[in-house]
């Protein structure tokens, strides 16, 4: 006796297996952008009477960070709403973050003189392994296409 089956139905989706994990990590950035920018207000405020140059980095590296929380909090509803561009907007914020990363400690090292510790290089590395990983499989798996398709 043969059954007919639809062929897309026997496909993975939906909010499980490996995609757990970037779900999972959309929520943590989220609060980490907002915990960044709300590290970065309480500098200004404490160092108030501080050079020029220091203050304008702190600032801009805050609206950077701020600009990443809206965008990650965007990504979140497209993620609640299973929308198409959800991989793509999580590919690309997790890019913009590490850049952001990878420039701020340039800036603080080329500016102002301020040595690279071990607990930054150890977060680099979490960055770029984690594009590295999360990356192709948002653009190519196929539960993630079969996911997300409003």
């Amino acid at each position: 006796m043969t059954t007919t089956t639809d062929e897309s139905s026997a496909e993975p989706r939906g909010i499980a297996g490996w995609l757990i994990f970037p779900v999972l990590g959309t929520f943590a950035a989220t609060g980490f952008a907002a915990w960044a920018m709300l590290q970065r207000f309480t500098l200004l405020r404490m160092h108030a009477g501080a050079a020029f140059d220091v203050k304008a980095l702190v600032f801009f590296e805050m609206m950077f960070d701020f600009c990443l929380l809206a965008a990650w909090v965007v990504t979140l509803i497209h993620l609640s709403q299973y929308k198409h561009s959800y991989p793509l907007l999580f590919v690309a914020l997790s890019v913009a973050t590490l850049i952001g990363m990878v420039g701020g400690l340039m800036s603080e090292h080329g500016l102002f003189n301020v040595p690279f510790d071990k607990k930054e290089f150890a977060t680099l590395v979490r960055g770029f392994l984690g594009l590295a990983i999360w990356g192709p499989y948002m653009i190519g798996s196929r539960r993630v296409k079969n996911t997300f398709v409003n």
